[in-house]
């Protein structure tokens, strides 16, 4: 079996001998977070597809890191992470593209 790469942005590569990619978004603060005054915890590194997680209440301590298949920050649209994701797979691969969306913390 031989394993064909496909590029579709400068971010994402697929190995099209797997099946499932992890990819993460990290959306911005809602009103409620920005009223509370609640702290930014959440870096992405999207070039290296990584979220690393700071501890709110000791930020001298190491943040937990992650890797992903890809890693989208607060800025990316959800226009962008479909043309650079959902797109390639639902239309030109006639693959199945499953999201789970997190609506509030906890």
């Amino acid at each position: 079996m031989y394993e064909t790469l496909l590029k579709f942005s400068s971010l994402q590569v697929f190995r099209m001998a797997e099946a499932v990619k992890v990819i993460v978004r990290c959306r911005p603060m809602n009103e409620r977070e920005k009223g509370l005054k609640c702290k930014d915890v959440v870096d992405i590194d999207g070039r290296m597809a990584r979220c690393s997680i700071t501890n709110p209440d000791d930020r001298s301590a190491p943040p937990k890191t992650f890797t992903f298949d890809g890693a989208y920050d607060t800025a990316s649209s959800t226009e962008q992470i479909y043309a650079d994701i959902g797109f390639p797979l639902v239309e030109v691969f006639d693959a199945t593209a499953v999201s789970f969306l997190s609506t509030k913390p906890g």
